[in-house]
Formats: structure tokens, C-alpha cells, sequence
């Protein structure tokens, strides 16, 4: 069984080289690392090149959805892990994202924890995202991956249709965000269950004009109304 680890990127000179050090020592190798650069004008690709990793270059519309989509396209694994460019990785991940799809048929996507290290609020508010709301509760209205950290069989991602026909129900829907792993954690809940998995320990940090209590208000409440209209859309 062959891992594909995919990175999608978008201006992360400050962060890449300690997201792709972090891949390179993790105690599962993955077969490839592939990195997508998405509109870049910094210098991610510069940096990126000094490690033995497939870059690809991605200058198309449509944000990470088409970004994500790229890669796993190219990733030639049977499972695919999915993460972001500024985060970086507990030394297991790979191991700890991929082994519920090795031993359960009837799993089709696994969640992981996510930590994002601003502050003690922050760390709170992923505690209980992940270990309370989606663990403990199984709270039906939580049961979706974030974008920075899961995995799941490229077999499945192929039978739901993959993310390219996201793009115009993303349009017809008027979704606000990009969404991309919101709709396809609910796309592969068609096919099998979803897993989280809290000891698939991710980090990394918000921009600092997002992490302000006014901002994740506004941003919140679109996040909401994202929500809503994809799980009515999934009959959900």
C-alpha cells in the first residue's frame, strides 16, 4: 500500500521549509510528497527545491479546490494525506492519519486534530472542535475533515467524482469560502463512515487577521451558511 502525503501552498515562503522538514521525518515514509504551488509570487518554489519532493506548479482559478484536486490527481499512492503548507507535523502523522483506512474497509475518509498554536484560546477552540464536538459527542453537524489535515483512499475520491465537479456547485450554491474539504468529506461519506482520528496531531498558525475575536465572527457566521447549504445539498 503506497501513501501519497499532498501539500497545497499559496505564498508560504515562511512556512514550507519547516512543513516539508517535518514530512521528511515522519516515522511512516510516504512513497511521494507532492507540493502544489497555487498562484505563487514569494519564494515557496525557491525554497521548496531543496528538498526531494514533485512540485507542481499550479496557475489555473478556483483556489484549493483546483490546487488539491491537481495534486491528488498526480499522487500515484493509494492513500492520499492531505495538509496545507504552513503546517507542520507531529512525528507519527502519516502513520496515525493513514491507519484507520489500513484497517477498516468501511472507513472512507480520516480527520485529524488540528492544533492552531496562537493562543491559549485557540488551542481551547480545537480541543473542542475535534476532542469534544467530533470524538466525544459525534455531533452529525461536525462530521467533516478540515482541509489541513486527512486522508482517504484515491479509489473512493475517484468514485465520488473527485473535486473538479466542486467547482460549479460551488458557484451554483454561492458557497462564501473555498470549502473544498467540507464538500468532499461529505462526498466520501457516500461511499463509508468518516474517522477521526485525535491522535493525527497537526499545527500551525492563523494569519493574524483572521485570528482576532471580530474577525472570526464575520467569518464564523459565512462558515455557518456554507455549512448549511452543503449538507442540504448531501441531504445531510
Amino acid at each position: 500500500m503506497k501513501i501519497s502525503a499532498v501539500v497545497i501552498a499559496h505564498n508560504e515562503e515562511g512556512w514550507i521549509e519547516c512543513c516539508l522538514k517535518s514530512l521528511l521525518q515522519q516515522s511512516l515514509k510516504p512513497f511521494e510528497i507532492i507540493l502544489v504551488l497555487h498562484n505563487c509570487s514569494d519564494k515557496t518554489k525557491e525554497l521548496a527545491q531543496r528538498f526531494p519532493i514533485k512540485i507542481i506548479e499550479c496557475f489555473e482559478g478556483g483556489g484549493p479546490i483546483i490546487s488539491r484536486a491537481r495534486g491528488i490527481e498526480k499522487a500515484s499512492g493509494n492513500i492520499i494525506c492531505c495538509t496545507d503548507g504552513d503546517c507542520w507535523f507531529d512525528k507519527r502523522w502519516i502513520e496515525n492519519i493513514s491507519k484507520p483506512l489500513l484497517n477498516n474497509e468501511n472507513i472512507s475518509i480520516v480527520g485529524g486534530y488540528t492544533k492552531i498554536q496562537n493562543s491559549f484560546f485557540w488551542r481551547f477552540s480545537c480541543w473542542w472542535q475535534f476532542v469534544w464536538n467530533r470524538k466525544i459527542l459525534n455531533n452529525k453537524n461536525s462530521r467533516f475533515a478540515w482541509g489541513s489535515n486527512f486522508s482517504f483512499r484515491k479509489i473512493d475520491y475517484l468514485e465520488v467524482g473527485g473535486l473538479r465537479s466542486f467547482l460549479k456547485i460551488h458557484k451554483d450554491l454561492k458557497i462564501n469560502y473555498w470549502a473544498e474539504d467540507l464538500y468532499l468529506s461529505l462526498a466520501l461519506q457516500k461511499v463509508g463512515k468518516i474517522f477521526f482520528a485525535t491522535n493525527a496531531n497537526v499545527y500551525t498558525y492563523l494569519p493574524k487577521e483572521k485570528a482576532s475575536p471580530s474577525s472570526q465572527i464575520q467569518i464564523t457566521k459565512k462558515q455557518r451558511e456554507d455549512n448549511k447549504k452543503l449538507f442540504s445539498f448531501f441531504k445531510i
